[in-house]
């Protein structure tokens, strides 16, 4: 099985002067045939993202989807040459790495290439942060390699993320398909992945930040994404009708035992957990996200049946 170190920067990066790939690392990741080794990923290979400066996550493949396409290249006007960036506050805006030629907008050019696009999302594991880059490139066949697409030696990787944060799941994307088998004292239970749920997630701390919706500040590894609507009737991903909130209040929530009054925005703690000082204290905090209407009417539902269960 290969497995690969692969760079995924989001809208910083760009490969040969284009205007950059849709990467969401949670979901999938985009590259052409401009790109070395391109044709060499395929379904069932394992993925290591990085950011060049940390670990984002891993996965495997699920699918690669292919089509031709044209895309735009940017050039030096004086040199030909691709390796430049914007300057924020410079004028000219742009100035060449190689000639060193400053100007205004670069040249464009076109080119039919092959487009890339991976499909891992339903394996996706969140390990954002807990490996450096200078781990990621040790880790790799051959760490002074410059190339996006990089091979990757696994056991070395599962080995230095096993330092850092044992029982992270990586080891069971090499035994297993698109189901991750889990061994208990009594059996097996296997547990399949929401697709999209963790681009799901992604999304939301990407608008909310590592915040709780209710606690506030905290740690992104232990915040979830809670559907507002129940995914499992519709299967969809609604970023409008989703909240952050850590694990524990996750769970509180779903049970009705934690809410939101639509009227006032504020939390409201179940009698069931007066006696817990930590839950006791959420009650009359205002929610802390965007009073979106959307929000606001699904909010309204659960907080009936909240009151119901807690017989206020």
């Amino acid at each position: 099985m290969t497995a690969w170190l692969i760079l995924a920067a989001g809208e910083n990066r760009v490969h040969g002067g284009n205007g950059g790939y849709d990467d969401l690392p949670a979901e999938h990741y985009s590259w052409d045939s401009t790109v070395p080794r391109h044709k060499l990923l395929k379904a069932g290979d394992l993925v290591v993202l990085w950011n060049k400066s940390v670990l984002l996550g891993a996965s495997k493949i699920e699918s690669i989807h292919e089509e031709e396409v044209v895309n735009v290249y940017f050039h030096c006007p004086s040199c030909r040459g691709q390796t430049f960036k914007a300057r924020s506050t410079k004028s000219p805006k742009w100035r060449c790495n190689t000639c060193f030629h400053q100007f205004d907008e670069p040249e464009q050019t076109t080119k039919e290439v092959t487009a890339y696009r991976s499909n891992h999302a339903g394996n996706w594991l969140d390990l954002r942060g807990l490996l450096p880059g200078s781990v990621l490139r040790s880790v790799c066949r051959n760490p002074k390699e410059q190339l996006s697409l990089r091979y990757l030696n696994w056991d070395a990787f599962v080995e230095a993320l096993d330092q850092v944060s044992l029982g992270n799941g990586v080891r069971q994307l090499a035994d297993t398909g698109t189901e991750l088998v889990l061994p208990s004292g009594f059996g097996q239970a296997t547990i399949r992945a929401r697709v999209g749920q963790a681009g799901f997630r992604a999304k939301l701390l990407e608008m909310y930040g590592e915040n709780c919706a209710m606690s506030g500040p905290s740690f992104h590894a232990g915040l979830e994404a809670a559907h507002l609507v129940q995914y499992a009737e519709h299967g969809l991903h609604d970023f409008n009708a989703g909240l952050l909130l850590r694990r524990d209040l996750h769970a509180l929530f779903d049970r009705k035992l934690l809410s939101v009054n639509p009227s006032t925005w504020r939390v409201e703690v179940s009698p069931h957990l007066v006696h817990v000082t930590a839950y006791a204290e959420l009650a009359g905090v205002e929610l802390k996200v965007p009073k979106k209407p959307k929000i606001a009417g699904i909010l309204a539902l659960h907080h009936a049946e909240f009151r119901a269960i807690a017989s206020f």
